[in-house]
């Protein structure tokens, strides 16, 4: 079933069910992991079940943005004592003009059954939301600007390898997504999973982007190919990735990675 339940961008249809209502002010990261809860609710007439869970959520300053991601399971009947797949979503959230939070791109990836449970998000009792003092961001520069840093990477990628160019984009605290593999953490997690596909040469082409109003969070999401390097000619994998993208310090860096393959009969 490797693919068939994994989110794709295409899902987007679902985002106008995605809301929370509230009777107190609750802080800006607790109501978007209030609506992802709400927006993993099955109605109660499916017999299929596909239910998951928040483990960590971040965001951006102005609270305009934010993204979230956990484990999902799937039972192919709601009635069924076990899922038959596992895997981990990662959302981006928009905030909209009336309080709510709609998702702009959902994507994930399949994995076997964790060991180890992993731990619902529940709000630090020390968090505070970072202030943010309103000003003036030219968006639509800073997506292009997005959109053009994740063309760049793509021929780092291309001309110095994969590895190198994760590890000179990517923050070190980077958290990758691919199926068949539990989420790695870190640079040296990095250059162990993308080592093993050294012989192949992987590029991408982004389709849109956003930028969060205060500047500090941003995503990319789009196409990629891997090819052969002994023949290029040769396309080893097809599909579609979203990169979340964090600003620290002036310099725009990868916080998240996602690659999900389209099945190998509907490879383009």
């Amino acid at each position: 079933m490797k693919n068939v339940l994994c989110f794709t961008i295409c899902s987007l249809v679902l985002a106008g069910t995605a809301t929370v209502q509230k009777k107190v002010p609750v802080p800006t990261i607790t109501s978007l992991v209030e609506t992802e809860r709400a927006f993993a609710s099955p109605p109660s007439t499916k017999r299929s079940l596909l239910a998951w869970e928040p483990s960590f959520a971040e965001v951006a300053r102005a609270g305009d943005m934010g993204y979230t991601f956990g484990p999902w399971e799937f039972k192919q009947d709601i009635k069924d004592e076990k899922p038959i797949a596992y895997g981990h979503f990662v959302t981006v959230w928009q905030k909209q003009a009336d309080g709510s939070w709609k998702f702009a791109v959902d994507l994930g990836v399949e994995h076997s059954q964790l060991t180890n449970p992993i731990k619902s998000w529940q709000l630090s009792a020390n968090h505070k939301q970072e202030t943010w003092k309103p000003e003036k961001l030219d968006l639509e520069s800073a997506r292009a600007t997005l959109v053009g840093l994740d063309r760049e990477f793509s021929s780092a990628s291309s001309v110095k390898g994969q590895v190198e160019a994760f590890l000179a984009y990517s923050a070190p605290e980077v958290r990758l997504f691919r199926n068949d593999h539990y989420p790695l953490l870190g640079s040296e997690a990095i250059r162990q999973i993308l080592s093993t596909n050294a012989d192949t040469l992987l590029t991408w082409e982004p389709l849109a982007s956003d930028v969060s109003q205060s500047g500090d969070l941003g995503y990319t999401h789009g196409t990629y190919t891997s090819q052969s390097s002994s023949e290029p000619a040769k396309v080893v994998e097809h599909g579609n990735y979203l990169r979340i993208w964090r600003r620290h310090n002036g310099a725009w860096k990868v916080v998240v990675d996602v690659a999900n393959p389209l099945p190998p009969e509907v490879k383009t």
